[in-house]
């Protein structure tokens, strides 16, 4: 026969010997993370216990919203950006214990062009032109030039400057000496 045992805290299941009383686990694993930027990401924290464990996230000391699926607490994130990267942690906490997770997201965003693209452009024979290109994401991106589908060799017509951070940013600085 099943009853149930009064504390000051919570319910537990009991039978007619004893109550069943069990701490908080989390059974996930994984430790590091690396998720694509824009793409939607769900954060698990799959916690059992007897009474069932309460789940909450945190990211920098804050809470973050949650979303209860099967009784496995997962925290949705929409659209992964690069400020979403950092430590997260999963507490669950019953009348009986608690148990903690932290995973760490880090983030990859594929190359995007920004900036002004000139499909054509006229420049006077003879003289000096340059054209930009920055791209952004992370890892940044290398950047190559080419011309009708062929590479472009950089020689002393042809400079590249380049500047990688975030974002990567590349001058081509081209000599028209005459027809190609």
């Amino acid at each position: 026969k099943t009853e149930f045992c009064l504390t000051t805290m919570q319910l537990l299941h009991c039978n007619a010997f004893s109550c069943l009383v069990v701490p908080p686990s989390i059974a996930n694993s994984q430790t590091n993370v690396t998720v694509i930027v824009n793409v939607q990401t769900t954060l698990p924290c799959e916690a059992s216990g007897i009474p069932k464990p309460t789940v909450s996230w945190l990211k920098k000391g804050r809470t973050i919203s949650l979303s209860l699926v099967l009784n496995i607490i997962f925290c949705q994130k929409s659209f992964f950006q690069p400020g979403d990267a950092g430590s997260y942690t999963c507490f669950a906490t019953n009348a009986v214990g608690q148990d903690s997770w932290t995973v760490n997201y880090s983030s990859l965003e594929p190359p995007i062009i920004d900036g002004d693209l000139h499909s054509n452009r006229v420049e006077p024979l003879g003289g000096n032109t340059i054209l930009n290109c920055e791209v952004r994401g992370d890892p940044p991106p290398t950047i190559q030039w080419s011309k009708n589908g062929v590479n472009i060799q950089i020689s002393n017509r042809i400079r590249q400057m380049f500047n990688d951070f975030y974002f990567s940013s590349s001058l081509l600085q081209l000599v028209l000496l005459g027809h190609s």
